[in-house]
């Protein structure tokens, strides 16, 4: 082959095992690109027929399925592209699952309504684990029609399950409920069965989702009886999930211990969608019950355990929690570069960019940025659809923050009421605690709600200090700060040393505007722009020590001042020093006024 040897002897090709390959990809497509679309077909199809003429093996397939595309051979793709989808499906590899089932649909019209149907519901499988619910409600859509046309009620009705499934993720929550309740009447009708137990632990998922802890329990608990007597592990796993989510959003501790099992179920199955599944609610209920470091690290592996996966849906939503978990937590750069990463990426579901935007919009406002409203007003269009406490009260809650920031009272209040009484229904006491507090800040309250959580209710009762700590304990400074605004001048001084380190511009000169009023003196001025970049790297709780040190301070009365011993605060000092290379104290202060750090 005089063609072959020249190609080799110029670096284009090079001898493998078997034959040869093209040293480099981007020459081989250039030749490919290249050729007439006639030859380009005829030499696929004499392709396809040398690999059609030995044994193919399970890697062969994807191969095969290429070559027929290519050849324009419908009847070799919908023989080989979805055999080698759900092979890649089940390798774990979900966007070449994807592809391949792509590929076999433009030719699916060429299939009888049952195979047709199982292809469809294969690719919406696949859009869910990727996060293309549109796509795959389409998808799912098309496979409930086929099912029908062919008379498979029972596959019908647990695709309608499924399908109410995706369309409340996206938002669109009074669809789903009717096909998730067209779905049980279907089923219902028929003997018992599996695709019944899938339908009663998907709306038992509903219900969680919607916060109606007591019937999420009872059609869990439905759904797990049925799914036992199959034997249907998938349901099983996802019914412990579906109750545990339910009892920890509700405040009930014993939902982490479905959830472990939950995850455990899923890793001795191999269901490692429901793993994902699994840390993506456990991280998200720690969060929504205010137990941010605990959610913080469930969220944290969740996201690797997703990202090695393809499981983008699930990524996704775990990262837009964990921008909102970081935002409590006063790592504010994370939280905006981990809000704005998920609100970059194109299709996401509607549940997720709700937290992504309330994440963004309420560090904006906590900041003092520019254009606060714009994420909020989308996040509460999209919230307004789903018409359900997870979603709305969060909004309801960061808009009544942006509007108290802004000094616009009664904007306060009419954010805050209109979440109030369904966070009241549901019994949610963080949900009532927060838009209790903004009322009551507002003064619209004049007591806190009975069950307001704790936090919330000492600060509604006068007790700020308790407050303070309790937030302090959570690991969330800003609020910390907050309810020690509402104390003496000294507790004042402390909150502005908080809010001037967090960067929390808008909220700091509400103090200083408080406390000036007043009467009092000694205001801290604060730091520049300049303090915010921090060029030393002090950590929060040193440059809290700095700024005393600036006053004249000593050990002991900084140990007071910060509720701290005096043993801690001497190794504050010492690493105040070591950070900005002082010997002594003043050379420390002096060393930071230089560095912009303090102003005089």
């Amino acid at each position: 082959m005089p063609a072959v040897e020249e190609a080799v002897s110029r670096g284009l090709l090079r001898p493998v095992e078997g034959g040869f390959s093209f040293r480099h990809e981007l020459a081989r497509q250039a030749i490919l690109d290249a050729l007439p679309p006639a030859r380009a077909a005829a030499l696929h199809k004499a392709i396809l027929d040398a690999l059609r003429s030995s044994p193919a093996g399970p890697d062969d397939l994807a191969r095969l399925a290429h070559h027929a595309d290519a050849a324009g051979d419908g009847e070799a793709v919908l023989q080989y592209a979805p055999v080698a989808g759900d092979r890649a499906a089940a390798l774990g590899a979900h966007r070449e699952a994807a592809a391949q089932y792509v590929r076999a649909i433009r030719f699916a019209h060429a299939l009888e309504p049952s195979r047709g149907a199982r292809l469809f519901e294969s690719y919406a499988m696949e859009c869910s684990i990727l996060d293309r619910l549109d796509e795959g409600i389409r998808a799912r859509q098309k496979a409930i029609e086929l099912f029908r046309t062919a008379g498979d009620r029972l596959k019908e009705g647990e695709n309608l399950a499924r399908l109410g499934s995706s369309l409340v993720f996206s938002g669109r929550t009074a669809e789903g409920e009717q096909a998730a309740r067209r779905a049980i009447e279907i089923l219902e009708s028929l003997a018992a069965s599996p695709e019944l137990a899938t339908a009663y632990r998907i709306q038992a998922g509903l219900r969680m989702l919607n916060r109606d802890t007591h019937e999420a329990v009872a059609w869990g608990e439905k759904a797990l009886a049925l799914a036992k007597k199959f034997g249907v592990t998938e349901s099983i796993v996802s019914v412990h999930n579906a109750i545990g989510s339910a009892l920890l959003t509700a405040g009930n501790d014993e939902g982490r211990r479905y959830l472990e099992t939950s995850r455990v179920l899923a890793e001795e199955a191999g269901l490692e969608v429901a793993v994902a599944g699994a840390h993506l609610n456990l991280g998200s209920a720690l969060g929504e019950q205010h137990r941010f470091r605990e959610a913080e690290k469930a969220l944290t592996a969740g996201i690797s355990y997703a990202a090695e996966r393809d499981f983008d849906q699930n990524r996704n939503y775990m990262m837009a929690w964990r921008g909102l978990v970081y935002m409590y937590l006063g790592r504010w750069d994370e939280a905006a570069g981990e809000a704005l990463a998920v609100l970059s990426r194109p299709g996401i579901a509607a549940s997720t960019r709700i937290m992504a935007l309330v994440a963004l919009g309420r560090l904006r406002a906590r900041r003092g940025d520019p254009d606060v409203m714009s994420p909020l007003d989308e996040a509460l269009h999209l919230a307004e659809q789903t018409a359900t406490l997870q979603r709305v009260a969060p909004v309801r809650t960061a808009r009544a923050e942006a509007a108290w920031l802004a000094e616009r009272s009664q904007a306060v209040i009419e954010e805050a009421r209109a979440a109030f009484d369904l966070a009241a229904r549901h019994e949610h006491a963080w949900f009532i605690g927060e838009l209790g507090f903004w009322r009551w800040r507002a003064g619209d309250l004049e007591a806190p709600p009975p069950s307001a959580a704790p936090p919330f209710r000492l600060q509604m009762e006068g007790n700020w200090r308790d407050a303070a700590e309790a937030w302090a304990q959570m690991g969330c400074p800003y609020e910390q700060a907050r309810a020690l605004a509402d104390g003496d001048a000294e507790a004042g001084r402390k909150a502005l040393l908080i809010f001037q380190h967090l960067g929390a511009r808008p909220a700091a000169e509400l103090v200083r505007r408080n406390m000036r009023a007043q009467g009092i003196r000694g205001i801290p001025r604060g730091p520049r722009a300049s303090t915010m970049r921090n060029p030393a790297k002090l950590s929060a709780r040193e440059l809290e020590v700095l700024l005393l040190l600036a006053q004249g301070l000593q050990n002991a009365e900084i140990a007071s001042r910060l509720v701290l011993s005096f043993r801690t605060v001497d190794h504050h000092v010492s690493a105040v020093l070591a950070k900005l290379d002082a010997r002594s104290r003043a050379e420390a202060v002096a060393a930071a006024y230089r560095l912009g750090i303090l102003q005089s």
